[in-house]
């Protein structure tokens, strides 16, 4: 799953896709970045209780400061980056081995690392390693 917020202009587009597919959209009344003033939850809704929480598992979490496009979205999906890509602010692998520390990966944008909470544990991804787009992999 694939979440894009296209702001570059009023109303912006907020774009869904799955499998690299689009899957919908809507339109997003405002502008400019996304403030962020408070932890950023992945796979919950809130810190109000245990309710609204994720039952799956989530590999590969990726935030850019730009919209990707499709294309973009289709060539990486399936593919584990080198953390040094441009316009990538946060990326987390979610394999990183025993402990509660979920590393970021691209350090170019300062640290972020995140914590594993509630039982939260890793499990092996099924992402391939990186390659070049239209390369070996």
């Amino acid at each position: 799953v694939a979440a894009v917020r296209d702001a570059s202009s009023v109303p912006g587009t907020l774009r869904i896709y799955i499998d690299g597919v689009p899957a919908g959209s809507a339109l997003d009344p405002t502008s400019g970045s996304l403030a962020i003033d408070a932890p950023d939850l992945i796979g919950r809704r809130n810190l109000c209780g245990t309710r609204n929480v994720f039952n799956g598992q989530i590999d590969e979490v990726r935030l850019w400061n730009t919209a990707l496009t499709p294309a973009q979205i289709q060539t990486n999906r399936n593919r584990g980056l080198t953390g040094g890509e441009p316009n990538l602010l946060t990326y987390y692998r979610c394999d990183d081995g025993p402990g509660s520390v979920l590393a970021d990966g691209a350090p170019l944008a300062g640290p972020n690392n995140g914590t594993l909470l509630n039982g939260t544990r890793f499990v092996l991804s099924d992402v391939s390693p990186f390659g070049v787009p239209g390369g070996p992999d």
